[in-house]
Parts: structure tokens; C-alpha cells; sequence
């Protein structure tokens, strides 16, 4: 007696594997980048099934058939280009056959600019810095940015900040150089090894509080009372009333944000706190009395810039009741 199986069934189509493990190759799904500018080899593998008269072989490009599993065959960079076709037999004579795509990618990414932070943005330690750059080809694989000081930079010249290899790409500068002038440059590199450039970003960076100086506004009793710019020091003479106001003159490459002056409460001395958002800026009155026994504490004027750097200006308060001893008064001419 003799067995005769009819097999009229083709078997599963090949499930495609690409393998690389080149810079300049990248793989997505059935599809594989090339950068033909350089060299290197990728493998091809596949897996078929089939339930009646097994499988006997998997042809591959080239004309390169193997007989056993695992099923396979290795390509150099240049050997084949496009649509590319893999087709498993059974031992019966029927196919299936399935197809990868190699795919030659010279070119880098689209011509882009940063996302952040913008143009002559004034910044602080920890700002992100961002870029979106687009890829036809192989896809962007990573992004790196640098800065030089001053208005221009080459990104070779450029110290580096940071890369990102997942999109969106951003990284915190952190660890800021001195305040001043710099120019960001970032370079997006594809899944192949091609790369560009971005445009260039000024920006300024400022970890600095603002500059400041305080005067005196004098009101009652002028003459009971002089500041000392030199010392930031009010001396006042309470044998009567008198009052004034203190005017913070201040600047900062970001914009001043807030000037606060600071409450003062001692007996027969007072004054109420105030923040004051616009130029010029001027604290409440503060007054004294002949109430007055001690001088107040020393106080700080805050003054806060936009990016929420501070500086704190100090306030001294001199109580002067001692009238000036000693001295002499002499004539050129004689006196008579």
C-alpha cells in the first residue's frame, strides 16, 4: 500500500527579520537606511511554515536559496537597492513569497532653527534648550547642542550642553558660564550618520540679580535727617518729627520685575512695607518721633528681575543726637 499526500497549499509567507549593526544603518519594520557614502553589511533572515509537506527551502535576493532553518543571508552596503523579494518553497514545489525595501539615505535631516529659547531671549541656569528638526529618510536619531560666547558659533568650536536621542529634543543648560552674550548651535544627526546644522541663537545669559543704588527723599525736617550714599546709612535726629521715602535706582539685562521695601517698626520709628512693579520706584513713608530711643535694625530692599534673580540692597538707620564737638575758627586777616 502507498500514501499519497496532495499538497495544493502554499506555505505561510516569510516573516522578514533585518539585522544591522552599522551607524550608518538603520532598521524600520521590513525596511532598511543605507548611508552609501559608507560601508558596512546587514543580515536578512525569515521564517516559513507549513503544515503539510514541510518546508525546503527560502530563497532570498541574488539567488541565494537556503535549505535550512535559521534561513538567512548577508548583504553588503551597495549590493542591492529598492523593493527586494524573499520566497519560501515546500517540499511540494508551492511558494509564498514576501519583500523588505533597502532604501540608500545620503541626505540630513531638514534645514532648522532652535524652538527654544528664542531669539535674544535673556535666560537663566537650567533654561531648555530645544529643537525640532524633520528627516525624510532614516528618521533623526539624536540632536546635540553647544554654545559659544559671543554672537556667532561654529558648532565644532561650539562647548558642548547636552544630546538628546528621543524626540521631543530638549536638554537643560545647566551650569551656565558667566553672565554675558552667546550663541546656541545645535546639530541633528539621522539613523544613518548624515547630519546638520541648525541656524544660529543669541541669547543672554543672566544669574545675576540686578544692579541697584538707594537715595533718600526727604520730607518733614529735612534738616533733622541725612542719608550717606556711601554707607547706605540714614542719620536722623528725633528731637522732632520728620519723615522720608527711600527711591531704589536699578537695572537688569532681563527687565526689573519688583522693588520690595521692607516694613520698620521701632518705637517712635516706623514705616510700612511696600512692593512697588514700576519705575520710578519708591517705598512708603517712613517717619520718626521724638519718641524715638533706638535706632531700627538694618534692612534689605529686595529688588527681583524678571527671571527671578534677586538682590538685596542694604538699609542702615543712625540715630545722631550728639552735636559735633571741638573745632576752631581762624582769620587770615586778624580779627579785631
Amino acid at each position: 500500500t502507498r500514501t499519497v499526500t496532495i499538497d495544493n497549499v502554499p506555505p505561510s509567507a516569510p516573516a522578514i527579520v533585518l539585522d544591522e549593526s552599522s551607524p550608518f544603518a538603520h532598521v524600520s519594520g521590513t525596511e532598511i537606511f543605507l548611508n552609501a557614502n559608507e560601508t558596512g553589511s546587514y543580515d536578512v533572515s525569515a521564517t516559513a511554515s507549513d503544515t503539510d509537506s514541510g518546508i525546503d527551502r527560502v530563497r532570498f535576493p541574488w539567488g541565494i536559496e537556503d535549505t535550512s532553518s535559521p534561513y538567512e543571508a548577508g548583504y553588503a552596503f551597495g549590493d542591492l537597492t529598492g523593493s527586494q523579494p524573499v520566497t519560501a518553497f515546500d517540499r511540494a514545489g508551492n511558494s509564498a513569497a514576501e519583500t523588505f525595501t533597502v532604501t540608500e539615505d545620503t541626505t540630513g535631516p531638514d534645514a532648522f532653527a532652535l524652538t527654544s529659547p528664542g531669539p535674544g531671549a535673556t535666560i537663566v541656569d537650567g533654561q531648555a534648550v530645544a529643537a525640532s528638526p524633520a528627516d525624510a529618510g532614516a528618521g533623526v536619531g539624536s540632536v546635540e547642542f553647544r554654545y559659544c560666547a559671543g554672537t556667532s558659533c561654529s558648532f565644532g568650536a561650539g562647548t558642548p550642553i547636552g544630546t538628546d536621542s528621543s524626540a521631543p529634543f530638549s536638554v537643560a543648560w545647566s551650569g551656565q558660564p558667566a553672565d554675558g552674550t552667546y550663541t546656541l548651535v545645535a546639530r541633528a544627526t539621522d539613523h544613518v550618520g548624515n547630519v546638520t546644522v541648525s541656524n544660529e541663537r543669541v541669547v543672554t545669559v543672566d544669574n545675576s540679580g540686578p544692579s541697584g543704588s538707594l537715595d533718600v527723599v526727604e520730607g518733614a525736617a529735612p534738616e533733622r535727617q541725612w542719608f550717606d550714599a556711601g554707607s547706605d546709612t540714614l542719620y536722623y535726629n528725633p528731637a522732632g518729627a520728620g519723615d522720608f521715602a527711600v527711591t531704589v535706582t536699578t537695572s537688569d539685562p532681563a527687565g526689573v520685575q519688583s522693588v520690595d521695601f521692607p516694613a520698620v517698626s521701632e518705637a517712635g520709628f516706623s514705616g510700612p512695607a511696600l512692593t512697588d512693579s514700576s519705575s520710578p520706584y519708591q517705598s512708603d513713608v517712613y517717619a520718626f518721633t521724638s519718641a524715638n530711643v533706638m535706632a531700627p535694625a538694618d534692612a534689605g530692599i529686595v529688588v527681583t528681575d524678571a527671571l527671578g534673580n534677586t538682590t538685596s540692597l542694604p538699609l542702615s538707620f543712625a540715630r545722631d543726637v550728639v552735636a559735633p564737638v571741638g573745632g576752631s575758627v581762624s582769620y587770615a586777616d586778624g580779627y579785631d
